[in-house]
């Protein structure tokens, strides 16, 4: 019964923001202010209805509160419960918030602190222990990592589950972090197993109570992040007894909250877990807190994407993601909301090439490829003032300067400016010289979404004009995903890279992985990528000078077309404290940021919300 109802309510919210969405009601953007008496009075005129409201805005206050509930919002379902046989990098994951991994990112080194990062991307960089309190790292060089776990860190337990009651709310001991991980690592669904056979012989166990130990073949850095910010603690009675936690009502951890509830499509859940650790360690307001700070986090299930517009704009969500189109204009039409213009990565997705095969198994024609497009004008049509167009092998980060290459660089090769210079002129001598007067023809199989089309719609009328003819071979999400795992195309291709924290892996042109769909195979980078993982984690900054080196040779090979990106935004609503735009505290820790911010109840009521 209460799930219905869940379901009836949620249902009509969603319903009632579609309305909204659709022009029935909406707000003109203007606002009036007369400060007088020691308070704002904000008359906000709606259209669509014959009332004017006014509000007496509360006092603006930084001071940390309990209680109320963040509300956010995702355009896609969440099916992920068990990182043995789900995704660990998906981004609606709910073992963000209900469980707890070994280290995490230092939330006191983030903008709510000393402001070093807003990141935490770094294998080591600006990590704290989460489930570890302390470690030994002096087996390093033959692979030999040891993890104090904390003491006195409980399962969460919920009276309304059984697999919470299963558990009982026991002690999270090291015997647990050694099941969970050689769970991970041996199981032939995880995607470690697929993705890290180093760690299938890993010998992975229990010292004692409170120690666990991994031991791998070296080098250490190839799989380090794996072991301390990746993958999270469950409890073993529940994978005994249930098999998995694929059903989300066995969800069971020690992080800063549970889930409770959730409708399929429409709503996800949580409550505060009463018996978390951790406190607040950012010098500042809130400053030794026990967290969480709120009761409830609820997520809505938004796919259209003006109905999620519509839902922050009448604030039934706290914040949203906005591209560089749609934030100037939420920034313009609500000036009391808060936010952050984040600067272009790139695109996480590519063209590969097979560049094994004719025809691009001769530089000639992948240089060709390259000299057809106006990048530039390219990524500035489509993404607006500021876009970035040079996003492979790795995309600019506020976090990794030190390994990017751009073009406009003073020690950019003229070799790696010339390709991406715009000639068809070029383009098509290239193809003549290579053995092609008339031209190449073939497929591209792309992802079928609306940004992706539009991008090769362009690249396509592009290389039409220096005889490239390519025909779309769009495909749904499943179907594309299966092709780029098994890397099975044989002209063109979109692609997707390797995440930027595998960069000192070369994971995007080495191996056979989906992450080099180019199947690239190449000495000089096979050379580097020795030389780079070993002093990954130990000395990153001397590994990414190697790499940046890299890059001026990768380049110039004219493997993988990158894909531009623009600058995006991030809003929120005044009430949302301590947010800073959408961060990561940790790796791929998506929206666990809710367990430090808290909501100023009395600032929204005031607001009209």
């Amino acid at each position: 019964m209460k799930k219905f109802i869940w379901f009836i309510i949620s249902f009509l919210m969603v319903l009632s923001l579609v309305l909204a969405s659709c022009g029935e009601k909406t707000t003109d953007g203007t606002t009036k202010t007369d400060e007088g008496d020691d308070k704002v009075v904000i008359t906000e005129t709606t259209t669509g209805g014959e009332t004017e409201q006014e509000r007496e805005e509360a006092v603006d206050s930084n001071v940390p509160q309990y209680g109320g509930t963040i509300v956010l919002t995702t355009g896609t379902n969440w099916q992920d419960f068990d990182e043995v046989i789900g995704s660990p990098i998906t981004f609606n994951h709910p073992m963000r918030f209900t469980s707890q991994e070994v280290w995490i990112g230092d939330w006191s080194k983030g903008p709510a602190g000393t402001g070093d990062t807003r990141g935490w991307s770094r294998p080591m960089l600006y990590k704290t222990g989460d489930l570890a309190e302390s470690w030994n790292f002096d087996g390093w060089d033959a692979g030999k990592l040891i993890f104090n776990i904390r003491k006195g860190v409980h399962w969460a337990l919920d009276p309304d589950s059984e697999a919470s009651r299963l558990v009982n709310g026991r002690e999270v001991t090291a015997e647990d972090v050694a099941f969970s991980f050689n769970q991970v690592c041996k199981t032939t669904t995880s995607y470690i197993y697929r993705a890290y056979p180093v760690l299938r012989e890993a010998n992975i166990y229990a010292a004692d109570k409170y120690t666990f130990v991994v031991e791998a073949a070296p080098p250490t850095s190839l799989w380090f992040l794996r072991v301390t910010d990746f993958f999270h603690v469950v409890p073993h009675e529940v994978v005994e007894k249930y098999g998995n936690m694929s059903d989300w009502e066995n969800l069971v951890g020690s992080g800063p909250f549970m889930l409770k509830d959730l409708i399929d499509n429409s709503s996800v859940t949580f409550e505060k877990n009463s018996t978390y650790w951790a406190t607040n360690t950012a010098e500042g307001p809130g400053f030794g807190d026990q967290l969480p700070y709120v009761d409830k986090v609820r997520v809505l299930i938004i796919a259209d994407t003006n109905t999620r517009q519509s839902a922050f704009r009448t604030g039934n969500i706290d914040n949203l993601a906005a591209n560089w189109q749609d934030g100037p204009t939420f920034i313009k039409a609500l000036p009391d909301i808060k936010y952050r213009e984040n600067p272009a990565y790139g695109s996480p997705g590519n063209t590969a090439m097979r560049t094994d095969l004719e025809p691009f198994n001769d530089i000639r024609v992948r240089k060709a490829m390259f000299k057809a497009l106006d990048f530039k004008k390219i990524a500035e049509a489509l993404y607006g003032q500021g876009a970035r167009w040079l996003s492979w092998p790795i995309g600019y980060s506020e976090d990794f300067l030190d390994a990017y290459l751009d073009v406009t660089d003073p020690d950019c090769p003229g070799e790696v400016k010339d390709i991406y210079t715009y000639d068809p002129e070029a383009a098509k001598q290239l193809l003549a010289d290579a053995g092609y007067p008339s031209g190449i023809k073939g497929n591209c199989i792309v992802l079928n979404n609306v940004d992706t089309m539009d991008l090769y719609q362009t690249l396509q009328s592009y290389w039409a004009q220096v005889g490239i003819d390519i025909t779309l071979d769009p495909r749904e999400q499943g179907a594309w995903y299966v092709i780029l795992q098994q890397r099975n195309y044989d002209f063109l291709m979109y692609g997707t890279g390797s995440p930027i924290t595998n960069l000192h892996q070369a994971a995007s042109m080495w191996g056979e992985s989906a992450t080099n769909p180019a199947y690239i195979n190449d000495p000089k980078v096979n050379e580097a990528r020795e030389q780079m993982m070993a002093l990954s984690v130990k000395d990153d900054q001397a590994a990414d000078k190697i790499f940046r080196e890299l890059m001026k040779y990768v380049l110039a090979q004219a493997w993988v077309i990158p894909h531009p990106g623009g600058v995006s935004y991030s809003l929120w609503w005044p009430w949302l404290k301590n947010y800073y735009g959408p961060i990561s505290v940790g790796y791929m820790n998506t929206d666990n940021w809710v367990t430090w911010a808290w909501v100023d109840t009395e600032l929204k009521r005031s607001m009209g919300y």
